[in-house]
């Protein structure tokens, strides 16, 4: 046999395992291919039934539906008489409301501006009341210095006094008559 039949047989030999898992693998496929498509066929069959059974449903459906606005259109009817009525009662209501609230809302300004009235008042009175104290500790403290300078000034007063007698004193001797 010629070298290159050797080749060729012993790559034959080398890829027969490769062909062999090959063949499996697609056999494989093949089993787990019909399984799949007998699945799906029970699945399309489950659905069509489903399918079929939701068409009647919406038939019935339908035919509900139909009954039932016509008797809904009725009872819209009553209820916008009804409502009618309402909404002019709420509209009244809300009027006074509004005026109501207008109303509020000025008391209210005016609660604030009275609040903010008295805090300043409050703050007025609590300044008078430092100013009050400073002055009076002020006037204590003049009357103190006051005292001082009329007990210096009586002081002073005498030791003119004096100082004048005895200057007279001394004039008197001094000058002959």
């Amino acid at each position: 046999m010629s070298t290159a039949g050797k080749v060729l047989i012993v790559l034959v030999m080398l890829l027969l395992p490769v062909w062999i898992l090959l063949v499996s693998a697609v056999a494989q496929l093949n089993k787990n291919g019909g399984q799949a498509v007998a699945a799906e066929q029970k699945k399309y069959a489950s659905l069509e039934t489903q399918f079929r059974e939701s068409k009647e449903l919406a038939r019935k459906t339908r035919d509900e539906h139909s009954l039932l606005t016509t008797t809904a259109g009725e009872d819209v009817a009553v209820l916008r008489a009804k409502q009618s009525g309402l909404e002019s009662i709420r509209s009244s209501v809300l009027e006074d409301q509004s005026r109501k609230q207008i109303a509020l809302g000025h008391m209210q300004a005016a609660l604030k501006n009275a609040e903010t009235d008295r805090e300043h008042r409050i703050k007025e009175k609590a300044q008078m009341i430092t100013d009050k104290s400073d002055m009076e500790k002020e006037v204590q403290q003049l009357m103190a210095v006051t005292t001082e300078l009329t007990n210096q000034l009586e002081k002073l007063r005498n030791d003119f006094k004096s100082t004048y007698e005895q200057n007279k004193k001394r004039v008197a001797i001094r000058t002959p008559k």
